[in-house]
């Protein structure tokens, strides 16, 4: 899919991103959501990105966005909830990566923290 130098804000990505999805074609859903990322250093739409690599069935590909996610916006608790939520679902399909106890913990650590932050004035 080609994009005019006008198309390059985010909005458009994410429209079409929406688009895609709505048609069932979460690779190019996961493309359009990943192109803004780079340009706009905003976590979330990796996070979206992430989301429609699990739909494809593409766990490891899912994980290693939402890495990329984490390493943009460590504190972000929409990233580390949809961190979270993804093991958590792997884990229940018998799919979690081994080893990653420890990581699960730390996020769930960094979760709660900066609820508390973020809810408590």
């Amino acid at each position: 899919m080609a994009y005019s130098a006008s198309q390059r804000d985010p909005a458009v990505y994410v429209k079409h991103a929406a688009e895609a999805e709505k048609a069932g074609d979460w690779k190019r859903a996961r493309t359009s959501f990943s192109r803004p990322s780079s340009r706009a250093r905003n976590a979330l739409y990796l996070v979206e990105a992430a989301r429609c690599e699990y739909a494809r069935g593409e766990f490891r590909n899912c994980l290693n966005m939402l890495g990329y996610a984490h390493a943009q916006s460590p504190q972000d608790a929409k990233v580390l909830s949809a961190l979270l939520e993804h093991f958590w679902e792997m884990r229940n399909l018998g799919l979690m990566p081994a080893g990653l106890s420890s990581s699960v913990k730390d996020y769930s650590e960094k979760l709660i923290n900066s609820s508390r932050t973020t809810c408590w004035p």
